[in-house]
């Protein structure tokens, strides 16, 4: 295990976004599991975030009209 000199809410920060993303998993209390290994994984996930993104932006333009 590695000491990283951070404030705990950084941590927090971090790992929400990660698992947000579905690079990261909690499998138990201040316990997470990395499973995304793969690099084409990490670019398929990355594309199918940033689809997902584009679609919403264009979902909340067609409903300001």
């Amino acid at each position: 295990m590695k000491i990283l000199n951070v404030q705990k809410r950084r941590i927090y920060d971090i790992t929400n976004v990660l698992e947000g993303i579905n690079l990261i998993e909690r499998y138990k209390k201040n316990h997470v599991r990395w499973i995304a290994t793969d690099p084409e994984e990490l670019k398929r996930k990355r594309a199918q975030f940033f689809d997902e993104s584009l679609q919403e932006d264009e979902n909340d333009d067609d409903q300001q009209d």
